[in-house]
Parts: C-alpha cells; sequence; structure tokens
C-alpha cells in the first residue's frame, strides 16, 4: 500500500525513512496504523511477532554457527559515509530549495521587488515575451519608469507567471510573461528608423514596431537620406491591455516633396528646373516636379531654381524646404542684374524730381523716348502758367516677387512694381514751397540690350490696382531739388513774353481804330507821353486820313525780344493788315520793330524804329 507524507501530501517509498520532498520523518505508529486500516487483530499481530522472534532467532544461531565474526568498520569508512550522508542531506536540502525558489509565488514576489527597488539587471532575468524570449536591459528600465509614474497597479493585467523551461535542467522554471506592446507609426519613409531606450525592434507590416514589453520609453527618430540626415526625440508610454497598437504621436517631419513654380508662365520651361545639391530635376507642363525626397521638413535643407534667360543663368537664393508641396517663386535675374535694376530704379527717381524741379526731361537717363514724352506731358499738365515743382526722393520700395518676364517680346524685358515715396510740392515762384510725402506706385518695364549688356527704363504706368508688397527697400539722396536759376529765368522770360505779346497785341488793335475813328484818343494810353512815337503816331493818323486808307487788323507774333537795358527792350513784330484804299484792297504782311519801356510796372511804346512791307 502505497504511503504518503503527513507535511507535504506527497508519496513516500517503503525503503524510506523520512519523505525526501520535505525531509520529515517517518515514524512506527503510522506503520501500525496502516495494519489497523488492514483489519489484522492486536492477538494476531503478537502471534505474529511471536512466529517472527523465533525465526530470527533461527537465523542468528545458524549464521553464527557458519560465518566467522566480521571484522570493525575503518575510520575511513565512517568518514565516506558521513561525507555521503552530508551530501544527500544537502542534496535533499538543495532540491527543496530549488523548487521554492523557482515557484510561481516565489517569481512573482521578486518580480514586484525588483521593480520596487529599480533594479533592471534582476528584472531581465524576471520577465520575458510571449515568444520566450528575455527583456532586455533598456525594456527593464522603461518598465521601472511606467511604475514610477503610474504606479504598481499597472503591472497586475500587464504581467503573468508562466513556465519556462527548467531550472538546473532538473526543476520547473518559471518567469513573468508581460503582454507584448507594438508600436504603431502610420507614415513609414525610407531612411527613417526608431529606437525605444536605444533598442531597434522588429518591423511587421512597415507601421508596426514591437514587441516591447510595457514601460515608459525614450524614442528617438533617425533620418538618413540622400539629402540629408536628422534625429529627433520624444517619450511614449506602452501600457495596452487589449492588444491593440500604440500610436506614435510625433511629428517628424520628413516626407517626399513636390515643387511647383508659381510663375511658369512667365517662363521656358525646358530652361527651367529645381536645384536640389548638385542634382537639377525637371519640371512638367504644368509647372510641378515629380515627388522627390524624402527631405527633412524643417527647414534644414533647401531648393533653388534655375532658369536659362536672356542675360544668363539665374538661380535663386536657396529657399528652405518646409512643406510636402512648395510653391515657389523662379527668380529672372541674377543678383548681378537685380542690382543694376535696382540701381536703375533708384536713378529713375532722383532724375524724376529733378526733371520736375527744371520743367525739363534733359536730366533722365537710360529711358526711351516713350518715357520723356509721358513725362513732358505730365509736365505741361501741372507745371502750367505760374506754377512750379521742388522736390526730393526719399525713398524706393520694390516688389521683387512681380517680376514678370515678357517672353513674346521682340526686345527681352521684364516688369517690376515699384513703389516711389517723393517729398514734393507745386507752388508758384514767389512762394515757399511745403513739401508733403506723396507715393507713385509704378509698373516698370526695362528692356535689355543684349549686345550692351545693359538695362534701360522703356515704359512707366500708374496703372496697376493689385496689393503691393515690397520685398526690398532702397533709400534715396533726400536732396531737394527745385526751380534752378536757368528754369527762373526761362519762366520770367516766358512771362514776359507773354506780356509783351498781349501788350502789342492790344496797341496794335488800339492803332487800327486811331486810324479807322481818326481820333488818337484810342492809342494814347499804350504810348509814352511825349515820346518819340507820341507824336509821330498823331501825325500817321492825319496822313492816313488824307489818303482815305483804313486798316483791319488781321494777326501778330513777335519774332524777338531784346532787352537793351534795365526795363527797355527792342521788340521785332511781324504784323498782318487789310489795307483799303479808293481803289483797291490788299492783305499786306510788315516787320515793324519797336522801343517798349516798363514804366511804374506796366509796358508802353516808346519810339517805332522802322517798318517794312515782306
Amino acid at each position: 500500500m502505497k504511503r504518503f507524507c503527513k507535511e507535504c501530501g506527497k508519496e513516500i517509498q517503503p525503503e524510506n525513512r523520512v519523505c525526501i520532498h520535505c525531509g520529515t520523518p517517518v515514524d512506527g505508529k503510522k506503520r501500525v496504523n496502516d495494519s489497523k486500516k488492514k483489519g489484522t487483530s492486536t492477538e494476531n499481530v503478537m502471534k505474529q511477532s511471536s512466529s517472527e522472534n523465533i525465526s530470527q532467532e533461527k537465523r542468528r544461531t545458524t549464521r553464527q554457527t557458519n560465518q566467522t565474526p566480521s571484522a570493525p568498520m575503518s575510520k575511513k569508512k565512517k568518514r565516506m559515509l558521513s561525507i555521503v550522508g552530508g551530501i544527500a542531506v544537502l542534496l535533499i536540502g538543495f532540491s527543496i530549495w530549488a523548487q521554492s525558489y523557482q515557484s510561481p509565488e516565489a517569481v512573482q514576489k521578486r518580480f514586484y521587488k525588483a521593480v520596487m527597488e529599480n533594479n533592471p539587471k534582476a528584472l531581465q532575468k524576471l520577465v520575458m515575451h510571449e515568444n520566450g524570449s528575455s527583456a532586455s536591459k533598456g525594456e527593464a528600465k522603461a518598465l521601472i519608469k511606467l511604475v514610477e509614474e503610474e504606479g504598481e497597479y499597472v503591472l497586475h493585467d500587464l504581467f503573468t507567471v508562466e513556465r519556462d523551461g527548467k531550472f538546473l535542467f532538473l526543476y520547473k522554471a518559471h518567469k513573468m510573461e508581460a503582454a507584448d506592446q507594438f508600436v504603431y507609426y502610420p507614415d513609414p519613409v525610407k531612411g527613417l528608423t526608431f529606437s525605444f531606450n536605444e533598442i531597434e525592434p522588429d518591423i511587421r507590416k512597415k507601421t508596426l514596431h514591437g514587441p516591447l514589453i510595457p514601460g515608459i520609453y525614450n524614442v528617438q527618430a533617425s533620418f538618413k537620406g540622400d539629402y540629408g540626415e536628422t534625429t529627433k526625440e520624444g517619450e511614449i508610454t506602452l501600457a495596452d491591455y487589449y492588444d491593440d497598437e500604440t500610436y506614435l504621436d510625433m511629428d517628424i517631419n520628413v516626407a517626399d516633396v513636390t515643387f511647383y513654380i508659381e510663375n511658369v508662365v512667365d517662363l521656358d520651361l525646358e530652361n527651367t528646373q529645381i536645384k536640389i545639391g548638385k542634382d537639377e530635376i525637371p519640371i512638367n507642363d504644368e509647372g510641378s516636379t515629380k515627388p522627390v525626397g524624402p527631405f527633412i521638413l524643417d527647414g534644414s535643407q533647401q531648393v533653388q531654381t534655375v532658369v536659362k534667360m536672356p542675360w544668363g543663368k539665374v538661380e535663386s537664393e536657396p529657399i528652405d524646404i518646409s512643406e510636402e508641396h512648395m510653391s515657389i517663386q523662379a527668380e529672372v535675374l541674377s543678383e548681378d542684374d537685380y542690382k543694376a535694376v535696382t540701381k536703375l530704379l533708384t536713378n529713375f527717381g532722383e532724375q524724376y524730381v529733378e526733371a520736375f524741379a527744371e520743367n525739363n526731361t534733359d536730366p533722365l537717363k537710360n529711358v526711351s523716348k516713350t518715357v520723356k514724352k509721358e513725362l513732358k506731358e505730365k509736365m505741361a499738365d501741372e507745371l502750367f502758367g505760374d506754377w512750379y515743382y521742388s522736390g526730393e526722393f526719399m525713398e524706393l520700395n520694390i516688389d521683387r516677387n512681380s517680376i514678370y518676364f515678357n517672353e513674346d517680346e521682340e526686345t527681352p524685358s521684364i516688369n517690376i512694381v515699384t513703389e516711389y515715396l517723393f517729398n514734393e510740392d507745386y507752388h508758384e515762384l514767389e512762394d515757399t514751397p511745403v513739401l508733403y510725402e506723396t507715393y507713385k506706385l509704378l509698373v516698370t518695364t526695362l528692356d535689355y540690350d543684349t549686345k550692351e549688356k545693359s538695362w534701360r527704363i522703356a515704359d512707366i504706368s500708374d496703372d496697376y490696382w493689385g496689393a503691393f508688397e515690397g520685398t526690398d527697400t532702397v533709400e534715396g539722396s533726400q536732396k531737394v531739388f527745385g526751380p534752378s536759376d536757368e528754369t527762373v529765368k526761362a519762366a520770367k522770360d516766358l512771362a514776359e513774353a507773354d506780356e509783351m505779346d498781349d501788350f502789342l497785341e492790344s496797341y496794335t488793335r488800339a492803332s487800327v481804330d486811331a486810324i479807322n475813328y481818326i481820333d488818337f484818343s484810342y492809342m494814347e494810353d499804350y504810348i509814352v507821353e511825349d515820346s518819340p512815337r507820341w507824336e509821330e503816331a498823331r501825325d500817321y493818323i492825319d496822313y492816313l486820313d488824307s489818303k482815305n486808307i483804313t486798316e483791319d487788323f488781321l494777326d501778330m507774333e513777335i519774332e524777338s525780344i531784346d532787352e537793351t537795358e534795365d526795363g527797355t527792350w527792342e521788340v521785332t513784330v511781324l504784323e498782318s493788315f487789310t489795307i483799303y484804299k479808293e481803289d483797291s484792297t490788299d492783305d499786306k504782311d510788315f516787320r515793324t520793330k519797336l522801343v517798349v519801356k516798363k514804366i511804374d510796372g506796366e509796358l508802353f511804346v516808346y519810339e517805332l524804329l522802322e517798318t517794312n512791307e515782306i
């Protein structure tokens, strides 16, 4: 009949006197009880015991008769037996400890202790993945950080005790099995890798990274591509109970990029490319490239436009790459050409105020005849009569993005939107100018001379209604230009000529009236009293009256005015009259030279020097 240990309940072999499982001694009482279970009476036991005693006595007597006495056990043998017994006891004790050490309860207890004592090395030995692989040091640290921040409770549903082979090849071993965690990143890019606490896990379906044990991980995203490399760091908590993936909410800013040329209609597409490093990428008929990259979209990488223009190959300034779809403006002017154009436009601002101040287009340089004609007409409209111009050129604002290439024109040209700021005033000559700010928004057309390799202003127009956004500002000299001495003299001469013309026409008409009405009083207010012309005019009226001659005034024009002294001029006049005689009527032209004086601010005829029929 099988026997079992009263302490641990495990089976005991008949020859064993102690339980090899727990070391509990097996006493004789147990065997008596076993006999009772078989239904053996006390009397039978006594008889059986007496019988056994008689038999044993006979066997002993026989052995004593047939055998010689044995020698006593040596010390060496006794020592060996003692060692063997000790080893047996140690083996039994170690066996008991090993089974206890690898019990589920003990493994779980050590696991919790390692977590709470921040012992990643111990955790590595206690934790495994669902496939049985061991946890790494980085995973152990992530788990410790998770418990530190979230609390011990997170361990309850994320870890279970499971069998893990043999301990020392003999005993059942156990470990804490983690619920595998997977990281989901939906936008995989060639050259982009992730590490979690310096662990690079396997990748499944291009979007899943794992498995990893639960924990809080430091994430490092690393990108290395043909056009650059970068790293970015973040953090992720992996503690999912339901076998779901954890989304990695991390903006890596790495993607393929499509470039679009905004001013494509201005360009020859065959001569336009996108330049990245040393690579030149063509654009299609719609002005865009195929997807290129991947790139780091943080502005650390740059792109340029390259366009072949009549004035040479133009490369734009580097443009930061920051979006998956980049709309960029292709430069149509090189930096040298742009500087030349800017200088030309700045000089035009200076020349503009000088020309208006002088009421003359001569100061305008490097401009077409069309521009001079337009400005001359503008001067005539605004500087009529006694009006003059004073002004200063303050600054020029240029919208570089507005530059437009006139591809269809015979002469290569561009349009550019400019804004000029002037301080200016239109005033009478004797007034002190009061300058006020004036903005002039112009669309300027500039021609390029391919032989001279130079620019000139071909046309200007104020017909622009768009929103102006200046990109570059250039200061003017802020030198004030006003009417020059020559301008003032010319203006005075013109004013005097106009005054002289009005006076002499009135004088001639009055002379005709005096002749026709035989009355000197019609003209006496135009002649210096008692001057050579005074009596001469009276006598001439009487002479024509005697000849019965009358006149009609037709036209008059001043041929020349020469100032002989202050307030005195010799004036040559061309006159036309119809002469009526008794027997004829004739139209006649005369050249008449007069001396005119200004007395008390008024003009008078002083002398008739000569008059000759032409």
